[in-house]
């Protein structure tokens, strides 16, 4: 490696290095204000109720993180090979799978959000809020697992300060969010959710922005073979799967 091409890569590495600083930074910031609005607009009450749902959103980040966080490994990977085909199928059966999850969390949501809450709250006195905050995060889990998915790809392939200012701008709009939401309109502690919701939603369309830069890598496609899998390290009966 030759003086400028280290000093390219030292670049590239510093510049992905504090976007991963501020996203977590940012990230936790965000949590302990959002703690302390909700605190201090609805109650003690409240933020044990968030707390009480925190399995469910770990679990959502989880699956994103075996979805996404891989996947987008496998992307940067074909991308450097310059074998585009590939990284696009990696790229879109990782943004697929986070979809149907999404969606699947989302039924729950819909259609059993009671007995969610019940594993999660057996205080009679927190079940009402711990339901009312639950049931619309789990709505609302395919913006989630979507903009985590989509910040990661981004971020691969060569956006990561797009993908700061997204998440930045997100967690912004959900603290706005919130006071509108709570004080004005009286919604409540689903207020507070519906502002994570909707912060979401700005931040996937914020990194949308990638898609118009004409270094974009990231397509998808319908190509529907399993070849790029065949080189994996996967076991016997999943390569030979037709």
């Amino acid at each position: 490696m030759n003086t400028e091409e280290r000093k390219a890569f030292n670049s590239q590495f510093w510049r992905f290095l504090w976007s991963a600083i501020l996203i977590a930074l940012s990230g936790c910031l965000g949590n302990v204000v959002d703690a302390i609005i909700v605190g201090n607009l609805i109650g003690e009450d409240a933020v044990s109720a968030i707390n009480l749902t925190r399995p469910v959103v770990q679990f959502m980040y989880t699956l994103n993180m075996l979805l996404a966080t891989g996947a987008g490994i496998l992307v940067g990977v074909e991308i450097g090979k310059k074998d585009m085909s590939r990284a696009a199928w990696f790229y879109t059966l990782s943004m697929v799978l986070c979809l149907i999850v999404g969606l699947l969390l989302s039924a729950a949501g819909l259609f059993c959000p009671g007995i969610v809450t019940g594993w999660l709250c057996s205080n009679a006195h927190l079940y009402q809020l711990t339901f009312e905050y639950l049931s619309i995060m789990l709505l609302g889990a395919p913006a989630y697992m979507v903009m985590w998915a989509l910040s990661t790809m981004v971020g691969v392939d060569g956006s990561p300060r797009l993908v700061s200012i997204a998440i930045l701008i997100d967690n912004a709009v959900n603290l706005s969010l919130d006071i509108v939401f709570i004080q004005w309109l009286g919604w409540g502690i689903g207020g507070s959710s519906t502002a994570t919701i909707v912060g979401h939603v700005v931040g996937i369309a914020i990194m949308l922005w990638h898609f118009r830069y004409k270094d974009n890598h990231l397509r998808l496609t319908l190509t529907s073979h399993l070849s790029p899998l065949h080189s994996l390290r996967l076991p016997l009966w999943v390569r030979r799967w037709p």
